[in-house]
Order: C-alpha cells, then sequence, then structure tokens
C-alpha cells in the first residue's frame, strides 16, 4: 500500500508539473554532498523534484519527491518532500517551512510519519551563484553541513 500511495504521488506530480510553464530558464538537476557530526554522510542527486540519496555510512538509499507551495509568490513557502528508504521499506514525510531572506533562507524542518517520530532541525541555507551551502543543526544534538551544485 506504502509503495502505491508512493507511486501515485509521484505520476501525479509530475505530470503536472511538466504540464506547468517555467516563466525563467532556473537550474533543474543538483548534486550534493552532506556531513553531520554524529558520522553520518550523505551523497544526493537530484532532477525536477526527485532526489536519490545514498548514506554511505550504513549504505542506505533514499528516495524523495518533494513539492513546494507558495515558493513563486511569497518569501515563506511551505515544502512537503515525502521519502522512501529503499532498504528499511519506510515512507517518512518531512513538512518544512522555509523564510527567504535576502542572502539566505531559513528552514524548519520535522520528520514523521504514523508510527515514526524522528528529529526536527534548523537550518540556514545560503545561495551562491550556482552552489548552495547549508549550515544546520538537529534535535539529535547533530550539526550538519551540505554542499549542493545546481546544473
Amino acid at each position: 500500500m506504502k509503495k502505491l500511495v508512493f507511486v501515485l504521488l509521484l505520476f501525479t506530480s509530475i505530470t503536472y508539473s511538466q504540464s506547468k510553464e517555467s516563466k525563467e530558464a532556473k537550474p533543474l538537476s543538483s548534486i550534493g554532498y552532506e556531513m553531520r557530526t554524529n558520522g553520518k554522510s550523505y551523497l544526493s542527486l537530484s532532477y525536477k523534484g526527485i532526489t536519490l540519496r545514498h548514506r554511505s555510512d550504513k549504505l542506505e538509499n533514499r528516495i524523495t519527491y518533494k513539492r513546494n507551495f507558495f515558493k513563486d509568490s511569497s518569501k515563506l513557502y511551505l515544502s512537503i518532500p515525502l521519502h522512501y528508504k529503499v532498504e528499511d521499506d519506510q515512507l517518512s514525510l518531512e513538512p518544512s517551512l522555509t523564510y527567504r531572506f535576502p542572502k539566505f533562507s531559513l528552514l524548519i524542518q520535522k520528520e514523521f510519519w504514523y508510527k515514526l517520530n524522528e528529529d526536527a532541525a534548523i537550518v540556514l541555507d545560503y545561495p551562491y551563484k550556482d552552489f548552495t551551502f547549508r549550515v544546520g543543526w538537529d534535535t539529535s544534538e547533530t550539526f550538519r553541513f551540505r554542499l549542493k551544485y545546481k546544473f
């Protein structure tokens, strides 16, 4: 059932996003590397809202579909990523609120599902040209640092 819901949401969102035309050329793809003070590190590859993420210490893989709401019309917007952890056959949601300041963005997120209550995080994103630098902290007492390149 979880897989069916994930596939249905993914299909609907891709179909909807392909029907909308973009007014300006925006990067569609990105590659990123994140490391955390608890020893975890992640490599991610994204295309049009779909992200494949690989956790190097446990060989954990995650597929994420992310949908943003009000991003083009407001400084404060809602993002709702749906994650699927391949090895655990587990779905989770990680809604976040982002406020865009002139030179950086502040993001607050919480991961959960019906039997899962995971960490909350506070993150600062600093965009510079095609790069985004991320510094953050989550409730597992972990700091995170990420570098993402958009192309």
